[in-house]
């Protein structure tokens, strides 16, 4: 898998066989210091640890040394349990939707380009589910990490850059459980699959990030970062979003939401209006 524009792919990956996987795959380097981090020219990896506050901190200090837009993509990769037995263990699926059991919050990759991987919605829990717990998400699959994840990575990319990809690892029963040594060389073959998706999702990014913002664009989005006092960071995020609703709509103007954005709004209500103009814009 190539850079495009010098952009790294970021892997995000909760246990060592996982990111092993990776690391085997596209040839990464173990980075010096406290941090399980590894790297090439092209993309860079960080192993987390199990659970969801553990990976969203790891995934923000990890994007936190790049700049927005030297990020390509952020991938998390890793394994999931499954009550559903139509995907067999050692399955890739593409995930559509996430879901945070604790609080019942979703969030929403989004689904730019035509692949051959299955998609399917993902519960993220707390603790360990197996064949035994009576609470177990409708659709079946879960894992440990996938929210946190999310949320982390959204604080420095937009969805269009967000990518979740699980194997199925088991079908919450000691029966159907492999060794992580097993895992780990399922997830290796599964990684030609991974490469060539983030291949399409950067090329089709790389397209939307070629259109050239217009002054009306510009005015538009400077009245934004006036009114809503919004970061670099955020302001790359929506700049893309406009980029691409603008491909998408090139008839249609750009959603009149700042003439009645109030000036006196707090921080947090000032990042909810950015987070659903966002949505809307890549709608």
């Amino acid at each position: 898998m190539n850079s495009t524009s010098a952009q790294k792919t970021i892997f995000i990956a909760a246990l060592p066989f996982e990111g092993g996987a990776v690391s085997d795959y596209f040839r990464l380097k173990r980075i010096p210091g406290p941090l399980a981090y590894f790297e090439n020219d092209a993309n860079f990896l960080a192993v987390t640890g199990v659970g969801k506050a553990r990976c969203a901190a790891v995934t923000g200090a990890a994007l936190s040394q790049f700049d927005s837009h030297s990020i390509g993509a952020v991938v998390n990769i890793g394994i999931a349990g499954s009550t559903d037995r139509r995907h067999r263990v050692g399955d890739l699926l593409l995930i559509n939707k996430i879901t945070e059991a604790a609080t019942g919050r979703s969030y929403f990759p989004d689904m730019l380009c035509a692949t051959q991987i299955p998609e399917e919605c993902l519960t993220t829990v707390d603790t360990v589910v197996n064949e035994h717990v009576t609470a177990i998400p409708e659709n079946g699959l879960m894992d440990m990490e996938a929210a946190g994840f999310y949320e982390a990575a959204s604080l420095f990319v937009g969805p269009h850059k967000i990518i979740c990809l699980k194997m199925i690892s088991d079908h919450l029963s000691n029966l159907s459980k492999i060794s992580p040594v097993q895992m780990r060389q399922a997830l290796l073959q599964n990684m030609p699959q991974v490469a060539e998706y983030v291949t399409a999702v950067l090329q089709c990014n790389a397209q939307t990030n070629a259109i050239e913002l217009q002054p009306d664009h510009m005015a538009y989005l400077n009245q934004l970062k006036s009114k809503l006092r919004i970061t670099q960071t955020q302001y790359a995020v929506l700049s893309d979003a406009v980029r691409r609703f603008i491909n998408a709509h090139p008839q249609q103007p750009l959603p009149d939401v700042h003439l009645t954005i109030s000036t006196k709004l707090q921080k947090k209500q000032r990042n909810q209006i950015v987070d659903e103009l966002t949505q809307q814009l890549l709608c």
